[in-house]
């Protein structure tokens, strides 16, 4: 899964979590083992390690332990009935009196990973006992405070249906709305980033980068942002999202994390969302979005905006984005 690094106006950083799993397959008999990370090609000295579940954490002191990592590893969302239904339990967690793991590390780690403005490419490294070297790739993505970004989930809403949008792409058929890439490349280039969300497990995260990279109108890509997802496994996030259909606590929880990395120096950072049901709504007036900058289409490319009886498309968009979507 994606991560993401925010420079604050006093220069502190912060990072969301690094939800790092490998499959069982590659850790037969790993437990403790030392994860290298690489950033853009280039080792650095910061290392993860290896539980044996497969997940990856940091080893930290409890003396050097920030408050922020603290804060944001109790971060949980309470479902109708008053229950936890869904919490980073992972994040901190006690190993004996002077250790803890969490999956966020601390600042002078962050510093140490000497990331670029942008984009970074990251890899994770081990070797285990019987499976040699085994490998995991993911982008950083290194902000600054005063950004504004559009959330963008996935599945039936840049394609036109959950299911068939991950399917009939690979056998050669486009299954996106019509105008969807053309409106989110001229958000990117009016200065927004954009955020993308899915309930896809983290063990997808490759197939959803790889099609996310794939789709293409008139030789025209997707711009480059993070992907956020569920980092539960494949059972989990099914029964999250078809039986318990609660998706949009997923999706709140991990945009919360995000949100709290900006602090309170800045708090206008998620301007706009776009989603295909009721309960994506529900997760953006969550984020305090404006009704007015929520939009949720159906299968036929109709859009609803929030507050506003008239329906538009992205096509319709397009033409009034500078009006909607302002350059900053």
């Amino acid at each position: 899964m994606d991560i993401i690094v925010v420079e604050l106006p006093n220069g502190r950083l912060r990072s969301s979590s690094f939800h790092v799993r490998f499959s069982s397959t590659q850790v037969i008999n790993s437990k403790d083992v030392e994860i290298f990370i690489y950033i853009n090609g280039k080792k650095k000295d910061v290392k993860m390690k290896l539980a044996k579940s497969g997940d990856a954490y940091f080893s930290l002191d409890k003396d050097k332990l920030d408050k922020y990592i603290i804060q944001q590893s109790n971060l949980k969302i309470e479902d109708n009935n008053n229950n936890d239904y869904y919490y980073i339990d992972t994040n901190f967690i006690k190993l004996n009196k002077n250790k803890h793991c969490s999956l966020i590390p601390t600042e002078e780690q962050i510093k140490a990973l000497d990331l670029k403005q942008g984009k970074n490419e990251i890899c994770f490294a081990i070797e285990t006992y019987l499976g040699g070297i085994q490998i995991l790739k993911s982008n950083l993505y290194f902000w600054p405070h005063n950004i504004k970004i559009i959330l963008w989930d996935i599945d039936g809403t840049v394609t036109k249906s959950d299911i068939l949008g991950v399917i009939l792409p690979r056998i050669g058929i486009d299954w996106y709305h019509e105008g969807v890439i053309d409106l989110i490349n001229k958000m990117s280039s009016n200065g927004y980033k954009i955020l993308y969300l899915t309930a896809r497990a983290i063990f997808q995260s490759d197939a959803t980068h790889e099609f996310l990279a794939n789709l293409k109108d008139k030789e025209k890509t997707l711009p480059h942002g993070p992907i956020i997802m569920d980092p539960d496994g494949v059972f989990s996030s099914f029964k999250k999202g078809i039986v318990q259909k609660q998706q949009h606590l997923i999706k709140i929880l991990s945009l919360m994390e995000i949100k709290n990395l900006f602090g309170n120096e800045y708090n206008e950072h998620f301007f706009a969302g776009f989603g295909n049901k009721e309960t994506d709504a529900i997760a953006y007036r969550y984020l305090q979005i404006p009704m007015k900058n929520i939009f949720i289409i159906n299968p036929s490319s109709n859009i609803s905006q929030l507050g506003d009886k008239e329906k538009t498309t992205y096509l319709k968009l397009i033409e009034s984005c500078d009006k909607i979507f302002p350059k900053y």
